[in-house]
């Protein structure tokens, strides 16, 4: 059984047709290459497209690339690999993986459609895109996205710079990327720092407040406590005032008083005597 496996890989190996690093897959042969390696980036093209014959240079090379980086390992499947397939030819998969231009660049994961490629179309970008499936989930998904968008960002420098600033454009990009990043987060920490100063000033000044009404209610009291005690001094000394009046004047009273009725008891016992003398 095992002889026959073997057998079996050994002649669909012959059948594949490799062209300069790439594979020329047909539709026998096309579940076979894309489900034996981890990755496989696969072009579907049109002989007659001009766009598809400038790219196959690139391409070409890229694929001769990572077979050398795999023919450097001791696993030679562990590595992705880049296929092609004409699309002229193989109507049937073009119609089942919904091609519509050319050319289509198609990646395969573990033998399962992964997405479209948009990203770049040197030999570098390629080769670096296809690598990062050998890097964890989250890593890879994120180096992806970063070549993706440095192949978008060299378009735009062809389309608008000469070639021979073209190579300064893989230098300057990290830098335009982190750039917005660093300002964003410098805005975050002054607005941050500036808002906490706010809050401590009005903090700050609802408490200087705070004391200032507790000062105000303070004297205030104080005021009332002293205007009380002066009223109370004031009272008191009116009122002492007006015993001592009442007492001036009602002290020579008393005597004149008394002598007044003295002076009726002798008047009366003068009378007495006079009568008595006269009977």
């Amino acid at each position: 059984m095992l002889l026959l496996l073997a057998t079996f890989r050994d002649a669909v190996a012959v059948n594949v047709d490799v062209e300069n690093g790439v594979y020329k897959l047909q539709e026998a042969t096309f579940d076979t290459v894309v489900k034996k390696f981890p990755a496989v980036m696969v072009k579907f093209y049109a002989p007659w497209c001009g766009h598809c014959k400038a790219m196959a240079p690139a391409y070409e090379k890229a694929a001769r690339r990572l077979k050398k980086a795999a023919d450097e390992t001791s696993d030679t499947v562990a590595n992705p690999r880049l296929a092609k397939v004409d699309a002229t030819v193989e109507k049937d998969l073009a119609k089942k993986y919904e091609v519509q231009g050319f050319p289509t660049l198609m990646v395969f994961k573990d033998g399962e459609m992964f997405g479209a490629y948009h990203g770049g179309r040197d030999k570098d970008d390629l080769v670096s895109y296809m690598q990062t499936f050998s890097l964890p989930m989250p890593v890879g998904a994120l180096v992806r996205a970063y070549y993706v968008a440095l192949g978008v960002f060299k378009d735009i420098v062809r389309a608008f710079l000469p070639g021979k600033y073209r190579k300064y454009a893989t230098f300057v990009f990290p830098i335009l990327l982190i750039t917005p990043s660093l300002l964003l987060l410098s805005c975050l920490c002054c607005c941050g720092g500036g808002g906490g100063g706010k809050k401590r000033g009005a903090t700050g000044k609802k408490q200087r407040g705070r004391a200032a009404s507790k000062e105000g209610e303070e004297e205030d009291e104080a005021k009332a406590d002293g205007t009380g005690e002066k009223e109370a001094a004031a009272g008191g000394s009116s009122s002492s005032g007006l015993q001592k009046r009442k007492g001036r004047s009602a002290s020579p009273a008393g005597p004149s008083d008394a002598a007044k009725g003295d002076d009726k008891g002798e008047e009366s016992k003068k009378k007495s005597s006079d009568d008595t003398k006269e009977e």
